[in-house]
């Protein structure tokens, strides 16, 4: 009698945590449903940038594939700059129903234009003051990438709000292929370097206009520039703490790059860039969920238990999949940079073994980012990543003249470190705010 209860207890166990598991497999397996074109987006864009970077690694000398790399940072800091943290505003505000997105949208299409012309103004001053020997060149580079990308930001985010996540992928796939065809050509052929930026570029122009015709069979695009000076500080004052997040969340990421360029040489620039672009690369493997996860989370914005079960449920997933990035970072590097990038660039191996390090922190975070940008707490995320920059800048600046770029690569460890306790202190304490 003993043994057969015994035997049921075991029987119980095993029923329970087989159901369990049953549960979990199956709420992975929706979760990729739900995002698997976000997925399928991800790796076309990240193949067809690593592409793009990769073919000019190789086309180019160390110094001019550095300054390359400094003028698209410098271009995208201009593009968080100017699109005022419109397109995380008008995702999660289509995620919960807006009921005038024609008029939302075209408003914020026409203030993003407007402000661009004073911002890129500005920015190629700044450019060619700290900058001198760049040439007007990279300065035409910036503009045009820094137009293309706000706008195309904006378009695409009112697309992912509307989760029109598989006509994204179509247009995506077709588009990309055909421009890195392109690109292909021009370098077999061995054209000069400029040409195959000028190409992308153009792809880029191509791909924002085909976005837009997207658009145009969701919502009908009103007057562009029928806009109200008080509509306008309504907007401005609801968005500003999360424009101003955005801003210094990317000084924080790239501010390195920009310390690095003045402190050591453009060679040690490019084995610094190389190594952070793949681990930068290697987010898409968690980062199609939390495109898709800020339109779900904004469901929960007045719901603590929702955001918690949200929390528990997608980090377990973003854990499992940074933990395998780390290894495959670490124990890959030199296989990685060599067979791809030559080796031009050995000395770019044993700083992303040190940034390999860096994933966990930075994918849980990028995840807690999320939640908060979800649930409203952009003044939050505006105190953190203020405070992260502000490290991320004066130990660079300490510890790059003693230490070099692996002294840099240590320091994003940290800063990751640093801005996920900070997100994890406020959704904590959210209701106490």
């Amino acid at each position: 009698m003993r043994q057969s209860v015994i035997l049921r207890n075991i029987q119980n166990y095993f029923v329970k945590n087989i159901n369990l598991i049953e549960m979990r497999f199956k709420g992975t397996i929706n979760i990729f449903k739900d995002n698997q074109h976000l997925l399928f987006t991800q790796i076309i864009d990240k193949i067809y940038y690593f592409g793009f970077f990769v073919i000019l690694a190789r086309s180019l000398d160390l110094n001019s594939y550095a300054s390359i790399i400094l003028t698209f940072t410098f271009a995208n800091f201009t593009t968080v700059l100017f699109c005022f943290g419109f397109p995380i505003y008008l995702q999660r505000e289509v995620a919960l129903g807006a009921t005038n997105k024609s008029d939302l949208f075209t408003k914020l299409f026409s203030y993003n234009l407007l402000l661009s012309v004073p911002y890129l103004v500005l920015s190629g001053i700044i450019f060619n003051i700290v900058y001198s020997g760049m040439g007007n060149q990279m300065l035409v580079f910036l503009i045009i990438f820094a137009i293309t990308s706000s706008s195309e930001l904006l378009v695409m985010s009112l697309l992912k709000g509307m989760k029109k996540y598989k006509q994204i992928f179509t247009l995506t796939l077709f588009i990309r292929i055909v421009v890195i065809f392109v690109i292909v050509c021009i370098w077999l052929n061995k054209y000069d370097g400029n040409i195959i930026v000028f190409a992308f570029l153009g792809g880029n122009i191509v791909y924002l206009i085909s976005l837009l015709f997207q658009v145009k069979k969701y919502i009908r695009l009103y007057h562009i520039f029928n806009l109200s000076l008080k509509e306008a500080k309504i907007y401005f004052t609801v968005i500003s703490p999360l424009w101003a997040a955005m801003v210094f969340n990317y000084l924080y990421d790239k501010a390195d790059v920009f310390i690095i360029s003045k402190i050591v040489t453009f060679e040690q620039l490019s084995f610094y860039s190389i190594a952070y672009g793949i681990l930068k690369s290697s987010t898409i493997t968690f980062n199609f969920l939390l495109i898709g996860g800020l339109t779900k989370v904004t469901l929960f914005t007045n719901n603590k238990r929702g955001v918690k079960l949200f929390l528990a449920k997608y980090s377990e997933f973003v854990l499992i999949i940074s933990i395998s990035l780390f290894f495959v970072l670490y124990f890959g590097a030199k296989n990685v940079i060599l067979f791809v990038y030559t080796e031009k660039f050995t000395d770019a191996v044993m700083v992303l073994k040190v940034l390999s390090f860096a994933i966990i922190p930075l994918a849980l975070n990028s995840l807690t980012g999320v939640v908060m940008n979800g649930i409203g707490l952009y003044k939050e995320n505006m105190y953190v990543t203020i405070f992260g920059f502000l490290f991320n800048i004066i130990a660079n600046i300490i510890v790059l003249p003693i230490y070099g770029i692996i002294g840099a690569a240590y320091i994003t460890i940290v800063t990751e470190i640093i801005i996920l306790t900070g997100d994890l202190f406020f959704i904590k304490h959210r209701d106490k705010i």
